[in-house]
């Protein structure tokens, strides 16, 4: 298998199957800045997913574990001897 890093720029591209050559070709400097302004929006969605994924788990893991650590420490407290009702 070939590894893309190490190969001249000019193979890669000739790799490309010819309809997306041809679709490179014709796109103008606008849309090339247009296209990496998109890449960039992506990878942002991306990160934002991934941070908002983690947090829904945090939350998720709160709201079930929490209860049971409180049932499970008031159980540890009711094994002490205590004054009072």
């Amino acid at each position: 298998m070939k590894q893309p890093e190490l190969e001249p720029l000019a193979e890669r591209y000739g790799d490309l199957p010819e309809e997306t050559r041809r679709m490179l070709e014709e796109l103008r400097p606008d849309e090339v800045a247009f296209l990496q302004k998109l890449i960039r929006v992506m990878i942002g969605f991306g990160t934002v997913g991934k941070f908002l994924g983690l947090v829904g788990g945090a939350i998720i893991g709160l709201v079930i574990g929490l209860p049971l650590l409180i049932d499970a420490l008031m159980r540890i407290w009711s094994w002490f001897p205590h004054r009072g009702p």
